[in-house]
């Protein structure tokens, strides 16, 4: 299994907690977590913005 949160493998013997995730057109699914507060992954979903010329006629 691996935690929700940090991403981390939880391991045998390591406490977690479980969390039912209801699906409203599919059958959902079971999300596991350390049951110590972990990090969070830091992830980035959408390219760095970069800036752009102004599209206005001068």
């Amino acid at each position: 299994m691996r935690c929700a949160r940090c991403d981390e493998l939880i391991r045998e013997g390591e406490q977690y907690t479980t969390y039912d995730n209801p699906g409203a057109s599919f059958a959902g699914s079971t999300v596991y977590r350390h049951a110590t507060p972990c990090p969070r992954v830091q992830t980035q979903t959408a390219p760095k913005p970069t800036r752009q010329p102004s599209l206005r006629h001068r």
